[in-house]
């Protein structure tokens, strides 16, 4: 279901001006999967909720940031929190070009 809606909003099909409007529906969907804070060891949806995260903010950053915009600050501030967790333990891997590591994280505010 999570890589219907993934396909659906990164979609070529799907107008420009409406991708924000279909990140705005994706996003607090994934943030469901996330675990709460206080989670010692992350859970297998936690992790794919938080690399498919990565991935949106990779491809389609213009719309994921608005609609980040869009969302309610607690449920934003964990989305946030979850992304950096992720970027931060990720080992870097040095086949991979400087440009392709990771998402600018100041594109959170």
């Amino acid at each position: 279901m999570v890589k219907a809606l993934v396909s659906y909003a990164t979609s070529s099909s799907l107008p420009a001006e409406a991708k924000p409007r279909a990140m705005s529906i994706l996003l607090p969907t994934l943030c469901l999967l996330l675990d709460p804070p206080d989670t010692p060891e992350p859970t297998q949806l936690h992790q794919l909720a938080t690399s498919t995260l990565l991935g949106l903010a990779q491809r389609e950053p213009t719309a994921f940031r608005d609609a980040m915009s869009t969302m309610a600050e607690g449920e934003r501030e964990g989305l946030e929190k979850a992304v950096r967790s992720a970027v931060g333990s990720q080992n870097v891997d040095t086949a991979i070009p400087a440009k392709r590591r990771g998402i600018e994280l100041r594109s959170f505010g």
